[in-house]
């Protein structure tokens, strides 16, 4: 078995992943006995394949390659390029972002402390990865140690960005079992969450940027409101269950931190109503008194450049913008 599995599942993004791997594979080479990296290719009609080829001419020993025949759901890919892995940690890696040259040597230090999650901050730029910021500010603390359940209630939400996030197969496996229905957009993090339940190992944050989230045009943005909203709430449901009170937590971020914010997710809504009118009973188990206001003044008959400048309005006045 490898140590460490780096997990690809990607789809028309040959130019971002040259790039990822340019940086990534000359780390992977000073531990090449202990690392693959497995690419799941969904069907890309750019070069990706005759890209990811040049490289196994090189790298075939550390590199592997799938290529979907049919067009398969994000969240699949992601389980197929996990089932076809070997390692003892999983690392799902988003096709897009950029590490530091140091990040692997981080990261098997602090694998060698046996935690179940590994959680790294993150820089967060555009496209071009530019105009860089930090996503979570922490003067104080490096490494942040702490149990499962008090990992969980304190970051809630944001290890949803996949790439950073590294995970025990254990982890993956237990959570697998726990899995419910519902967790749109995020079932990898309800499946890492719900296995952390099982394990008597502790996380850690790191607080150290390692890598640049990079902020590309989503095919996914639409659905993000039902992905945020409901299928985050959804899987905090489920862990309350093993961690009572989590769900609570989230509920009051939800509704109270960084609310314009929330709102303004809310207002994408406005871009598929009839699909979001299908969605209304989903969403409002979860959605505050203005939060409810607002879902269903987007997904009303009113037109949309008329609501767009009523709903700005009505958040500039409720949320001073």
């Amino acid at each position: 078995m490898k140590t460490l599995s780096i997990a690809i599942p990607t789809h028309n993004r040959a130019h971002f992943l040259k790039e990822e791997l340019d940086i990534l594979l000359p780390q992977v080479l000073t531990r090449k006995e202990e690392i693959e990296i497995i690419i799941s290719d969904n069907v890309s009609t750019d070069d990706t394949e005759s890209m990811i080829h040049k490289y196994m001419e090189i790298y075939g020993d550390v590199l592997f390659y799938f290529r979907q025949s049919v067009p398969l759901d994000f969240e699949d890919n992601f389980d197929f390029v996990i089932e076809h892995s070997l390692g003892e940690y999983i690392y799902l890696l988003g096709d897009d972002d950029l590490h530091s040259p140091d990040f692997l040597s981080v990261l098997f230090r602090l694998m060698d402390k046996d935690y179940s999650i590994i959680h790294f901050n993150r820089l967060v730029g555009d496209e071009k990865c530019s105009n860089n910021s930090l996503f979570d500010i922490n003067y104080e603390v490096l490494e942040d140690v702490c149990s499962s359940s008090d990992f969980i209630r304190k970051l809630t939400w944001k290890p949803n960005f996949m790439s950073s996030l590294v995970f025990k197969r254990e982890c993956w496996i237990n959570g697998g079992k726990l899995l419910s229905e519902g967790f749109y957009g995020y079932r990898f993090l309800g499946q890492v969450y719900l296995g952390a339940t099982t394990l008597s190992n502790n996380c850690c944050y790191y607080y150290m940027p390692m890598l640049i989230m990079r902020n590309p045009n989503r095919t996914f943005a639409k659905k993000f409101p039902l992905f945020f909203f409901v299928g985050l709430s959804n899987i905090f449901k489920a862990v309350d269950e093993y961690i009572p009170g989590v769900l609570d937590i989230w509920l009051y971020n939800l509704h109270n931190n960084k609310v314009a914010h929330y709102m303004h997710l809310l207002s994408i809504i406005q871009i598929d109503k009839r699909f979001y009118q299908s969605k209304s009973k989903e969403f409002m188990p979860y959605l505050c008194r203005r939060q409810k206001v607002a879902y269903k003044l987007l997904t009303s008959s009113i037109s949309n450049s008329f609501l767009r400048k009523l709903y700005n309005f009505i958040v500039k006045v409720l949320y001073k913008g």
